[in-house]
């Protein structure tokens, strides 16, 4: 509230005139009282919400909006509410430096029916995006749900709600991989083009969001088909992200070329399911299918559920994908690697190494997948998956290993890579058996692959080094042979 000083409140009660006329003073004290008081009764007063229906088709602007009826598109250039449903129209905020307040109450956006349209895209600009009530978001032919590529900054926040859902590819694929143009978009990020379009910088801090990525690839939150993941922070809210035909729930899309990516979560629910095609799968959490590049991975908080598709880790690689960097601090997590062709719970998937695992903190835990051959609870996927450099300083683990795989270490297949535990950590590390004649060891190497034709040589060992105040138990995988003959693997060290 603006205060009027005392001196010019009296000015308005005391005049001094002259042969009937105010005097000079007079009038100056008086306009600047009124001056004044105008500027107090403006500040009292409450500036109006510009508010856009989008079920409107008529050509017209007002503050912080125009509409063209031709491409169907509201333009938007400054702070405002939009409301309303439509099959056609679409919203696309003016690139700029200048941050947006855009809220989202009751709005229905479903562009899927027309080709290459993207319900809501923020291109080069920076949004607050706040929900309110039920909110739906869906693009047509390759365009994400919501665009927030390279170069963009969006910002969640709110009590409602946003389903979101990425455009498709637009031709069948099929064994062959055919690649699909324009390749999926993913629910919220990047665009999915032959080029590679990585996501931007996306942050929710509230509000239930459900992101679907487009058919043929694309992530739920990050990139499009062949896009990387961009920088994705996650500090509140409940978050359900599907990735589609390869992509990541969280991170990349399938084939996912580009700049290195972040994802860090410090709080809310959040639930990722990769997605599949035939063999091929994306992480939970990180990775999409054929990625090239890696994903840095912090979790700090939260209840964190992340699950690989078919080949993919639950949180790391997808398919042939390295597990990256990844670090735990804190929070509930659990990991669960794909089924198809084992991914590791946390680390790579299948065909890749595990790459830098760091947990120090939290509830931890990590289930790698089986499918003729397994993916380590933590560390590396089937078919001789490394550990790569896993360190565990604290918090509660439990691993458990895919068929003929570590619980700690290597995929089916995978040496064990270098393995410390220290500190206070407490950890249960299982091994699993498989029908191949090899198990892997809790803590350790995964199984042997000599069974396989042309399978490659046992591979070296890392170093492993535990000593922690905590709890260690480790049970390695135990098998049946053709003979009847039960058969268990070493607890610590070389799977069998």
């Amino acid at each position: 509230m603006l205060a009027i000083p005392r001196a010019a409140m009296s000015s308005t009660l005391s005049f001094r005139c002259s042969h009937g006329r105010l005097s000079p003073v007079a009038l100056g004290g008086l306009l600047l009282s009124v001056t004044l008081l105008l500027l107090a009764l403006r500040a009292c007063v409450p500036s109006a919400v510009t508010i856009i229906d989008v079920s409107d088709s008529i050509a017209a602007s007002g503050r912080g909006w125009t509409y063209d009826p031709n491409t169907h598109v509201f333009i938007i250039t400054g702070n405002v509410t939009i409301t309303g449903t439509t099959e056609s129209n679409r919203i696309v905020v003016a690139p700029g430096s200048k941050v947006r307040n855009i809220t989202l109450s009751d709005t229905n956006i479903d562009t899927s029916g027309i080709d290459e349209a993207c319900a809501f895209n923020i291109a080069g600009a920076m949004v607050n995006l706040t929900l309110v009530g039920t909110n739906t978001l869906k693009s047509g032919m390759g365009k994400a749900g919501l665009g927030v590529p390279s170069g963009s900054t969006l910002t969640i926040g709110g009590v409602g709600s946003l389903a979101v859902t990425g455009g498709p590819s637009n031709t069948p694929v099929g064994p062959s991989r055919i690649p699909r143009l324009p390749g999926a978009g993913a629910g919220i990020g990047g665009d999915g083009f032959l080029s590679a379009i990585t996501g931007g910088n996306i942050t929710i801090d509230s509000g239930t969001v459900n992101a679907v990525g487009g058919s043929g690839g694309g992530a739920g939150i990050g990139g499009g088909r062949n896009g990387a993941s961009g920088n994705i922070v996650i500090n509140g809210g409940v978050i359900n992200a599907v990735g589609d035909e390869g992509g990541a729930g969280i991170g990349g899309g399938l084939h996912a070329k580009g700049e290195r990516g972040s994802i860090i979560i410090s709080g809310g629910t959040v639930n990722a399911q990769g997605g599949a095609l035939y063999t091929v799968g994306g992480a939970g959490i990180g990775g999409g299918g054929y990625a090239q590049g890696e994903n840095k991975i912090v979790i700090s908080g939260g209840i964190v559920s992340a699950t690989g598709a078919n080949s993919g880790a639950g949180i790391g690689g997808g398919i042939r994908g390295n597990g990256g960097d990844i670090t735990i601090d804190g929070g509930t997590v659990n990991a669960f690697g794909g089924n198809r062709a084992g991914g590791a719970g946390i680390g790579a998937g299948s065909e890749g190494g595990g790459g830098n695992i760091v947990i120090n903190g939290g509830t931890v835990n990590a289930t790698g997948g089986s499918g003729g051959g397994g993916g380590a609870g933590i560390g590396g996927g089937d078919f001789v998956g490394g550990g790569g450099n896993i360190v565990i300083t604290g918090g509660s683990v439990s691993a458990n290993g895919g068929e003929g795989a570590a619980g700690v270490g290597g995929g089916f297949g995978g040496g064990s890579g270098s393995i410390t535990i220290t500190g206070n950590a407490d950890v249960n590390a299982a091994g699993g058996g498989n029908s191949r004649d090899s198990c892997g060891a809790g803590i350790g190497s995964g199984g042997s692959v000599k069974s396989l034709a042309a399978a490659p040589p046992d591979p070296p060992e890392g170093v492993i080094t535990i000593n922690t105040t905590g709890v260690v138990n480790a049970i390695g995988g135990t098998f049946v042979d053709n003979k009847g003959v039960p058969h268990s693997c070493t607890d610590i060290g070389q799977g069998c």
